[in-house]
């Protein structure tokens, strides 16, 4: 990830109205609901059903719910549901992300004896039935190449696979619209000088055919690159790494990017006009650390994760112990374009991925219900 960078925003000249007093309720009486040791992984959607990595337990568990997430007590989460086992075993802790695509479940994970990654497909299964999982559907072959959690995603077509890591001559970037054939849709080897990796590739769900991809932490020439025949063929829209974006989200108005270079937390392109606007006035790590243990403690500088409530076009991102500067990772909210970042939670470790599901936030190990609850 980027570590440095000349602070400067500014703002969307469309900025949403106020609503100081709606969010100071909302971060007043809002309830964390934290999972314990409960990573989430990934949500299936049709069954409404989230997958978490138990870090404590060691396994793959499922959760369902009766009551829409809001309490822990009716948080129903299963006995180990299983990984991989063939032809190596894969561990709770190279678990990745799991998606739903079609009739079928498909998971990242690694390898533990090759350290490859790759791309496994079990059937659905109810309560503590465990799955049955295939043998890799697709592995990246450079052991170098690893994998982030925005970097597998679908749309109602295809499955996309990005490399993240230093996989040999840059990244590569596959689809498949069966799980069993993958074909290669982008790559940054033999492009010259390539950037590093992949961070993220998300279909847009308002357009169909349309992908975004983030790249990062090279030469600054490809930072975000778009598709309009699901992959296809590929555009570069920024080339400068001050733009340099992790975790990509949308919402009926904008498409929202989670900066990666300390210039702000989040921008924006407008479908109106594909302009870029920073949206989120100010840094986090500006902000003073309530009941700090020391004077020098401060919020850590950079928050490339993030996700945009579609409904509201309201911000949260988590604030990531990168090197760049800092000690104290936290919860932001951004209400409104042009506003401040809110602080939600201070945090006791690094919360990640961060995703939105069926009205509330998943952050690492913890959710809240999202401010349009």
């Amino acid at each position: 990830m980027l570590m440095n960078g000349p602070e400067r925003i500014s703002v969307n000249p469309h900025a949403q109205p106020q609503r100081l007093s709606s969010v100071s309720a909302f971060q007043a009486s809002l309830l964390n609901h934290a999972t314990s040791s409960y990573l989430f992984c990934g949500a299936d959607p049709i069954d409404s059903r989230v997958f978490i990595r138990d870090d404590t337990g060691g396994i793959l568990r499922q959760a369902t719910t009766t009551d829409g997430w809001a309490t822990t007590a009716n948080f129903s989460v299963s006995t180990s549901k299983g990984l991989p086992t063939t032809p190596n075993a894969v561990l709770y802790s190279g678990v990745v992300k799991i998606i739903r695509f079609g009739a079928s479940l498909y998971l990242l994970s690694k390898d533990s004896v090759t350290n490859l990654y790759g791309v496994y497909r079990a059937a659905p299964a109810s309560g503590n039935t465990a799955f049955s999982w295939s043998a890799p559907l697709k592995q990246m072959t450079d052991a170098s190449a690893t994998a982030l959690y925005p970097c597998f995603s679908a749309d109602a077509t295809y499955m996309y696979l990005a490399e993240y890591g230093d996989p040999t001559g840059g990244p590569t970037v596959w689809r498949s619209a069966d799980g069993d054939t993958w074909t290669q849709i982008y790559t940054e080897v033999g492009q010259g000088t390539p950037m590093r990796h992949a961070h993220a590739i998300a279909p847009d769900p308002h357009n169909a055919g349309h992908l975004w991809m983030t790249l990062g932490d090279g030469n600054a020439n490809r930072t975000v690159l778009r598709s309009t025949d699901y992959g296809d063929t590929w555009s570069t829209f920024e080339v400068s790494a001050s733009w340099q974006a992790v975790q990509i989200s949308f919402s009926q108005q904008y498409i929202y990017f989670a900066g990666d270079s300390q210039r702000g937390h989040v921008w924006v392109v407008d479908r109106r006009n594909t302009q870029k606007y920073w949206v989120c006035a100010g840094l986090a790590k500006n902000m003073g650390v309530p009941a700090a243990a020391a004077s020098t403690d401060s919020f850590y500088a950079n928050g490339y994760f993030g996700v945009v409530d579609p409904a509201t076009d309201e911000y949260y991102f988590s604030l990531i112990n990168d090197g760049a500067g800092g000690n104290t990772p936290g919860l932001f909210f951004v209400p409104f374009h042009g506003a401040a970042p809110v602080l939600l939670d201070k945090l006791a470790s690094n919360a990640t991925p961060v995703d939105i599901f069926q009205g509330f936030l998943w952050y690492g190990k913890s959710r809240r219900p999202v401010h349009s609850t």
